[in-house]
C-alpha cells in the first residue's frame, strides 16, 4: 500500500518546519511546497521529504504541488492578509484532485480581531467548503521571544507595554505535534482548535525563569503606550504595524491572551511544553 502524501508549505517558517520534523515521524510521505528550494537545502530533513516549487501568486504551482496529495497543512505569509484569497486558490485547484483534509495555521481571536491576518475569512471559507478542515489557533509563541534575545543579552531586559497581564504562551513544537497528529489521525475534521500553553504568565514572572535558567538577574520593564511607540518608531518599523501591536498589547492587558486551554493535552496525550522547558532547550540564543 503507497503512504499517503502530505504537503506541508510554509516549511522555511518558525511552525512549517517544526511540523515536518513531527510528521517524519509518522508513516506517510512529506512533499514540502517552497518558492525558493534553494532555502531548504541546509535543513536536516531535505534529503527526507520531497520538494516542489510552490507559490501562491502562481495557480499551476499549486496544481502541480497538489498532484497525489490527500493532506496539506497550511500556512500563509503573516503580515500580508492573503489568507482568504490563498484558501480560494488552494480550493480552486483542488477541484478534481485527491485532497481530504486542510490543516491551517490560523491564530487565536481569528473571530475576534483580525490585526495582522484574514484569518477568519479563511476558516469560514474552509469550514464551509466540501473538503475536511481543522483550524489551528495558537496563542503567542514562545519563540516569539528570540525578538527580546539582544535586549536580554545586552540589557538583561525584557521591554514590553503588557503591564502587569498574562499570556499562555505555547511553544511551536507543541503546535507542530498537534499539527502532525490531526493531519495523521482520524476525528478531527471539520474543528476550531484553540491551542494554549500549559501555564499563564505575566512577564514579571517571564523574567523570573529566564533569570533562574541563564543564572543571571532578567528584568521585565514594562513601558507605557506611548514608550513602546516611541521606541518602535526608532527601530523603524512602520507605524501601521505600530498601531497593530499597540492594539495587540491592548487585548493582552484586558486579558484575552491569559487563558489556558486542555486542547493540546488532549491531542497529544501529555501535558504542553513549559517556558522553562523552553528556555533551558534553546538557552544558546539567550547567552553571549
Amino acid at each position: 500500500m503507497m503512504k499517503e502524501i502530505i504537503l506541508v508549505t510554509g516549511a522555511t517558517g518558525t511552525v512549517g518546519q517544526e511540523v515536518v520534523k513531527s510528521l517524519l515521524n509518522k508513516n506517510v510521505k512529506i512533499r514540502v511546497g517552497v518558492r525558493d528550494i534553494d532555502k531548504i537545502k541546509n535543513t536536516p530533513w531535505f534529503n527526507q521529504v520531497e520538494s516542489i516549487i510552490l507559490d501562491y501568486e502562481k495557480p499551476e504551482t499549486i496544481k502541480n504541488a497538489l498532484k497525489g496529495v490527500s493532506k496539506l497543512f497550511l500556512v500563509t505569509a503573516p503580515g500580508t492578509y492573503q489568507e482568504e484569497n490563498v484558501a480560494k486558490s488552494i480550493l480552486a485547484q483542488a477541484k478534481g484532485q485527491e485532497l481530504k483534509h486542510i490543516v491551517r495555521l490560523s491564530g487565536m481571536g481569528a473571530d475576534k480581531h483580525n490585526l495582522f491576518a484574514n484569518h477568519n475569512a479563511a476558516d469560514n471559507l474552509l469550514l464551509s467548503s466540501s473538503i475536511n478542515y481543522t483550524a489551528l489557533q495558537p496563542n503567542t509563541y514562545m519563540q516569539n521571544f528570540y525578538n527580546y534575545s539582544t535586549s536580554i543579552k545586552a540589557q538583561q531586559k525584557i521591554i514590553e507595554p503588557a503591564a502587569g497581564s498574562k499570556e499562555s504562551f505555547i511553544d511551536v513544537r507543541d503546535i507542530a505535534a498537534v499539527a502532525a497528529t490531526v493531519l495523521t489521525q482520524s476525528g478531527h475534521e471539520n474543528k476550531i482548535y484553540e491551542l494554549t500553553g500549559g501555564e499563564s504568565l505575566n512577564y514579571y514572572q517571564v523574567a523570573k525563569q529566564f533569570s533562574e535558567v541563564l543564572k543571571k538577574e532578567i528584568v521585565y520593564q514594562p513601558l507605557t503606550e506611548q514608550e513602546y511607540i516611541s521606541a518602535k518608531e526608532a527601530e523603524g518599523m512602520p507605524s501601521e504595524f505600530v498601531k497593530r501591536f499597540v492594539a495587540f498589547f491592548q487585548m493582552v492587558r484586558n486579558g484575552e491572551y491569559a487563558h489556558v486551554l486542555p486542547s493540546v493535552e488532549k491531542i497529544l496525550g501529555k501535558p504542553p511544553i513549559t517556558l522553562k522547558q523552553f528556555i533551558m532547550d534553546y538557552r544558546d540564543k539567550f547567552v553571549s
